[in-house]
Parts: C-alpha cells; sequence; structure tokens
C-alpha cells in the first residue's frame, strides 16, 4: 500500500498569530538579528521508525536552513538534554516535533517554543497526501510561514533543488542519516551507494557519501588517500547536481583543506557563505583555512562572525580556541591566554573540564608568553590526564625543549613521526622540536611536510621565537624561502 503523509502542527489559528508577533517585535528587515531557531531530533512514536523521525529532523534542518533570517541549530547540536535551556541553545524559539507512521500515513506533530516569552503552541496546516520526498520542504516550509518570515522565490527554487525522485530511495536515505554508528549498524557506504544507484540525480546523497569517506580517512591513515578520493569524486558529482549545496560546499572545503588545497577552500568556504551567510559552520570552516594561508587577522574576523550566529558555551570554546590559536600566530600571547582562560567558564556551563588537548594549548601560550613554569605545569596536567594523546605527546615534547633534554627530545620527536599527526598545521609542531634541540636539517625538512600539508602562515614563521636558532641556517632558510613562496602566491581580496 502507498503511504499517505500528513502534516498537522496543532490546532491553533491564535498560536500562528503569537508566533507571527512575536517575529514581527523582533523585525524582519535587513539590519535585523536573525532568529535563532534550535531544531530538536524528532521523537518517534512508535519503536521502529526511530531512525526515519532523526533522517527527517535532519533533512528538515537542512531545507530550513535555506530561509533568510533564520539560524538554525540542528538536531546533533540541539540534544534533548538541553531542550529547555535556550541559553545553552542560544536559540530564540525550540522546535519539537513528534513522528507517527501507520499503514496509510505519516503524522508528523511540530510544535515551537520559547522559554523567554513564554510561547508553547503549534500551528494549525493540513498537507495533502503525497511522497515522502517532499516532506522536508513542506515542514520547512510550513515553519517559515508560522514564523511570519518571507520566502523569496529564488531561496524556495534553491531549498527545492535537491528533491530527490525516488521515494523509496529517500525513505531508505533518511534511515541512513538517523541511525547512529555501532556493532551490527548497516555499512552506511554500502547504503548511500544504493541511493544513488536508484536515484543518481539527488545531490545530498553524494555529500552524504563523501561525509562518510572522509571520516573513513581521518580514522584510519593507511585508507586515507583512497577514501579521500572518493570523497572527492561523490562532492563533484553532488556540486555538478547542486552547485550551491551547503553540505557539499561545506565538505568541498574541508577536503581542499586537508588536501593542501586553501586556495580552492578559501574560495569555496566564501562561496558558500555568500549563498549560505546564517551558516556558522561556514564561517569557521573559513576561518580555518584563511588560518593555515597565514591571512590571520581575516581568519579571526570570520571566526568571531560565526560566534555572532552561534553563542552556545560548546561554540565558544571550540570557536574561541581558534581565535586564540590566531592569536598566538600575531604575537599577542596575553591576548590568547586571556581567552583561553575564559574557555574555562564556557566549560563549566555545560558542566565539562579542559582536557588533555585544551591544557596543551593553553601551555604553549604560557610558554610563548615567557611562563615556562606554568607551561610545564600544563604540559604536565595533560599527560597525566591522558598519557596516549597526541597533544600529551606534543606537550611532553615541550617540556623536553624547556629543560633541554636534547636526548629524549630528539627520542620523542623522532617517534611523533611515526604517527598519524594527520595535517600541516600539526607537523609544524615537529619543526618546534627538531628546532629547539638545535637539529636545522631535521626542522627543514619537518617545514616542508608542513607547508606540502598546506600550512604556509609564512608570516609567522618567519618571527616564530621557537625556531630563531635555526632559521639562518641554509636548509631551514630555504624551506623558509618556499613558504614565502607559497604565502605570497595565495590569492587576496583586491589582488
Amino acid at each position: 500500500m502507498k503511504r499517505r503523509f500528513l502534516v498537522v502542527f496543532g490546532a491553533c489559528c491564535i498560536a500562528a498569530i503569537a508566533i507571527a508577533g512575536w517575529v514581527g517585535a523582533r523585525g524582519t528587515d535587513a539590519g535585523a538579528a536573525p532568529i535563532r531557531l534550535a531544531v530538536l531530533p524528532f521523537e518517534a512514536g512508535q519503536s521502529d521508525n526511530v531512525a526515519l523521525a532523526r533522517g527527517l529532523s535532519l533533512e528538515f534542518a537542512e531545507r530550513i536552513s535555506y530561509a533568510p533570517g533564520l539560524v538554525v541549530r540542528p538536531p546533533a547540536l540541539a540534544n534533548r538534554q538541553s531542550a529547555l535551556d535556550l541559553e545553552l541553545l542560544d536559540a530564540d524559539l525550540i522546535l519539537d516535533a513528534e513522528v507517527h507512521e501507520a499503514d496509510d500515513e505519516i503524522r508528523v506533530h511540530v510544535w515551537l517554543h520559547s522559554g523567554a516569552a513564554g510561547y508553547n503552541s503549534d500551528v494549525s496546516v493540513a498537507v495533502p497526501a503525497g511522497d515522502v520526498v517532499d516532506l522536508p520542504q513542506l515542514l520547512a516550509r510550513e515553519v517559515v510561514a508560522a514564523l511570519g518570515l518571507e520566502l523569496a522565490a529564488a531561496r524556495a527554487e534553491l531549498m527545492a533543488r535537491s528533491t530527490a525522485g525516488h521515494v523509496e530511495a529517500f525513505r531508505d536515505y533518511l534511515i541512513i542519516l538517523g541511525t547512529t554508528g555501532g556493532r551490527g549498524a548497516p555499512d552506511p557506504v554500502a547504503g548511500l551507494a544504493d541511493v544513488i544507484e536508484r536515484d543518481p540525480a539527488f545531490a545530498p546523497a553524494y555529500a552524504a557519501l563523501a561525509d562518510q569517506h572522509l571520516r573513513r580517512g581521518r580514522a584510519h591513515r593507511e585508507l586515507r588517500t583512497a577514501e579521500y578520493d572518493r570523497a572527492e569524486q561523490a562532492l563533484r558529482a553532488a556540486l555538478d547536481l547542486d552547485p550551491e549545496l551547503p553540505s557539499a560546499l561545506a565538505a568541498m572545503a574541508t577536503l581542499m583543506a586537508r588536501t593542501a588545497r586553501q586556495a580552492e577552500a578559501t574560495a569555496l568556504a566564501r562561496r558558500a557563505i555568500e549563498v549560505h551567510p546564517y551558516r556558522p559552520e561556514l564561517y569557521s570552516r573559513l576561518g580555518y583555512v584563511l588560518r593555515y594561508a597565514g591571512l590571520v587577522d581575516e581568519s579571526v574576523a570570520a571566526y568571531r562572525r560565526g560566534l555572532e550566529l552561534d553563542g552556545r558555551p560548546a561554540a565558544l570554546v571550540s570557536g574561541e580556541g581558534q581565535i586564540a590559536k590566531g592569536l598566538v600566530y600575531l604575537g599577542d600571547y596575553y591576548g590568547a591566554l586571556a581567552l583561553q582562560e575564559g574557555l574555562h567558564d564556557h566549560l563549566a556551563r555545560i558542566g565539562r573540564t579542559a582536557d588533555e588537548k585544551m591544557l596543551f594549548y593553553e601551555g604553549v601560550m604560557q610558554y610563548y608568553a615567557g611562563s615556562t613554569e606554568r607551561a610545564l605545569q600544563l604540559f604536565d596536567a595533560a599527560w597525566d590526564l591522558d598519557p596516549t594523546s597526541l597533544w600529551s605527546a606534543f606537550g611532553r615534547a615541550y617540556g623536553y625543549g624547556i629543560a633541554g633534554d636534547t636526548t629524549r627530545l630528539v627520542a620523542l620527536a623522532r617517534e611523533l613521526e611515526t604517527r598519524d599527526v594527520a595535517d600541516g598545521e600539526r607537523h609544524y609542531r615537529l619543526v618546534h622540536f627538531h628546532a629547539l634541540a638545535g637539529r636545522h636539517e631535521d626542522a627543514a625538512r619537518r617545514l616542508r611536510v608542513a607547508l606540502d600539508g598546506g600550512f604556509v602562515n609564512y608570516a609567522y614563521m618567519s618571527t616564530d621565537p621557537l625556531t630563531a636558532a635555526v632559521r639562518d641556517t641554509p636548509a631551514f632558510a630555504a624551506a623558509l624561502s618556499d613558504a614565502k613562496a607559497r604565502y605570497e602566491a595565495f590569492p587576496r581580496p583586491g589582488r
């Protein structure tokens, strides 16, 4: 029997007026602050459609993010433990939903509420029976209308562009999106490949497949090159079908950055922001690639814009931590430390404490600021917290450098070269270790590895106090000259 889909937004038109009035009070002109909407993972009315409900919430969040003046906290961020805490979600409104599936219909009951304004309401709309492929877009349109926003024709066309063309394939796609990993879970790569075989014009399936290949590549060094190649192939297919698909643009920017193509990564991130200016994760991606390229002021500005759109404590921990790294590259060590110290307050708001990575970075900042004793304390604390972590090993190596223990420093640097350091910025740590040990040729060799990994921040490298002892040696000077050439070749606005 063909399924029938019915979307129900409650039963009260007065609630629609209330929500629209609340939005109107905020203003909808170009200068008004965007509405911040947290989409919770949809609840399942029956135990056998949990994955479908979760997948539907993810796809709905993607579609509604096309609406102008709306910042969406997707279900992966808006978990139910923080469902009623608008401050933790940095949200104005929360959208909740429950999915009920019967033999002949799926009923999705959606309601919007705001703890601050006291609204707890649902809006009455009936949608004619149709295919599941229309459901996320129909939901998005009705919520946009309930919020009193206007969806211009161009944005509506973007929202509709990636609608699936095969009902059962799309249903399987939603289930794959909503299925958490674990023992016995189906292989998402095989499942997404099957979706694509049945619906080869559905761009989001290619983007989801690429995401799985990127995950595999990050997790398994021996598979990285092949998995990244597969990811790029899938992303190019997605962007051929939908050049403005945000998930594909963001993933391709990530891939370009990870494969030392920073100019392409920057162009993709900027293009994505131009089309989707209210997606904070795109500014984070832009900030990342600009820092790699040595455009640190622009990187910091991008991260700050992202935090204007996403002020959740967890986002502040990540974003301000990234900004602090940039301040180190600019030589503002005390500014970096001030930001880093504030991260502890953000963590406390969400019941967390600093992990070994955060302790390591704070130690590096103290080291640059000349507080070597405090740096050693932080490096030791990171090691005590998790001695198996790469960050803890980095901290221990800096500790050996501070202590002048060249023998153990070189031995640990050699051991780290056999580990999965993963990217160019991290490889630059090994430049430090060899430079602190006075091994200028090894420092030059690791600098070239960092450059090949896309980290070409010559403005920082050329003045880095931790490489001062080897900077004028022939091998290192030659590698630094290569860094300068790559840095200056990076395209800049207006040039």
